[in-house]
């Protein structure tokens, strides 16, 4: 037995209520108000699921601090995802820009802005608007996806609206985001309003929405832009309803990236995939159509067996030894290896993927982007992290600092060459890897 709140052993309490002339704890009315109680005393400890047409709470703004300008700034919106909020992924991305010690909004936006800008370039500082609640099941029908986004819609329109006219925010850039049901949000309420919004970075999305004709029209028109990322594992009716959405935009010429991830299921992109979909919204028109000129480089060049032959220990894996950092200490450096004699075998996988085989390594699968090396053209290689038997793979930078490059295949112009590096480790809480690096001069 055990002791109430007035020190009367509980079994007692029915006879004490029942002398009061009240019920019984006992009776059915009695029984069915504690599972009341306790039903709302659950949902008071879980993060908001809204059903309806009505989301009550305000969106969070987060505006850079003050060393990154006065404005105005652009606006991204962040979505929420099946069983999780906008807030969940906002910290997710912060915490991988490097800001897991800061209990600051602002000093987390500020991680992830600046870590946005490639070398060379200046800070493109954003301001970050949150929705409340959190995507449910009950989204995924017709029925519920329309109530979803008619509430989402209405939220936004109203805390876009009222903010406009406190705070430095640019009326004319203001962008979507989001993963999974995020995802299909953002292009569901792009088609909606494209009047009110410039672009969508859509992730692991069916984008079911139907759009129109004069909705795309327009969004040629305003320079709507889309960037789409998928992982190559995911669901095939994801893969097909991003595919559809993608050849409905080609054929109304709408401005649009498309980057594929090797190993990846239904997920977010890393953090360097989502600041290069940043950077692609938020930049003028004329860097847009840089990056498409980049393309011009063939994919087919680049497909086939290169062999580096004999050559020496060159300075370039040389001096890297001196930039290791060990960052949190979670890996530390064991072997570095320079793979001389070997034969490097690229397959193509997709138009965004390539399988990298060399003879003492499991085959790597491969991200490719487009950048730029020494001014020119290339191809960046990047190794997202996979399991290959009982071993990890992940790219190495190879001491450069654009982000998490493995490697690059510049193959025209100027010192033309292949490099890359991989890192190779045990499980997920492993305490060291051995390092691979490839390096090629073509001739």
């Amino acid at each position: 037995m055990t002791e109430g709140n007035n020190g009367r052993a509980s079994s007692e309490l029915p006879n004490i209520a029942a002398a009061k002339g009240g019920r019984p704890l006992n009776h059915p009315k009695q029984k069915e108000m504690r599972i009341l109680v306790f039903m709302l005393l659950l949902c008071s400890n879980l993060q908001a699921q809204y059903y309806g047409s009505h989301i009550p709470v305000a969106s969070k703004l987060i505006l850079p601090p003050e060393e990154f300008g006065e404005g105005p700034y652009p606006l991204l919106v962040m979505l929420p995802f099946t069983s999780g909020d906008a807030r969940y992924m906002f910290e997710a991305y912060a915490k991988a820009a490097g800001s897991e010690k800061s209990d600051s909004d602002q000093e987390k936006l500020a991680s992830i802005i600046a870590a946005l800008p490639a070398p060379g370039e200046q800070a493109q500082p954003f301001a970050l608007m949150l929705p409340a609640g959190k995507g449910s099941r009950r989204d995924h029908s017709w029925r519920g996806f329309k109530a979803c986004f008619e509430r989402y819609e209405s939220r936004l329109e109203k805390d876009i609206k009222r903010n406009l006219g406190r705070y430095p925010i640019d009326s004319q850039r203001i962008y979507l985001t989001g993963v999974s049901l995020g995802g299909d949000l953002s292009w569901a309420i792009s088609q909606r309003q494209p009047q009110r919004y410039q672009g969508a970075l859509v992730m692991g999305s069916r984008c079911s929405y139907p759009t129109t004709a004069e909705t795309l029209a327009l969004f040629k028109e305003k320079d709507y832009r889309f960037f789409m990322t998928m992982g190559m594992q995911e669901a095939p009716d994801r893969l097909n309803g991003m595919r559809y959405a993608r050849r409905l935009l080609d054929s109304a010429g709408v401005d649009h990236i498309y980057k594929e991830m090797p190993e990846l299921r239904h997920n977010k992109a890393e953090l360097w995939l989502f600041l290069e979909g940043l950077r692609y919204l938020l930049a003028p028109k004329t860097t847009s159509q840089l990056v498409q000129k980049k393309q011009a480089l063939p994919l087919d060049k680049i497909v086939g067996t290169w062999s580096n032959g004999e050559i020496e220990q060159s300075q370039f894996v040389a001096e890297e030894k001196s930039q290791i950092s060990k960052g949190d200490e979670l890996f530390v450096v064991q072997e570095e290896t320079f793979l001389e004699n070997q034969s490097l075998k690229i397959e193509r996988l997709s138009e965004q993927s390539v399988r990298l085989k060399l003879p003492n390594l499991p085959a790597i699968d491969a991200y490719l982007a487009w950048g730029e090396l020494e001014g020119e053209a290339a191809i960046e290689l990047r190794v997202p992290e996979q399991r290959k038997g009982q071993y990890y793979y992940r790219g190495s930078n190879l001491g450069l600092e654009y982000e998490q490059a493995a490697g690059y295949i510049k193959l025209d112009g100027e010192f033309p060459h292949i490099s890359f590096s991989v890192e190779q480790f045990v499980g997920r809480l492993a305490k060291g890897f051995e390092r691979y690096s490839f390096f090629l001069l073509l001739e």
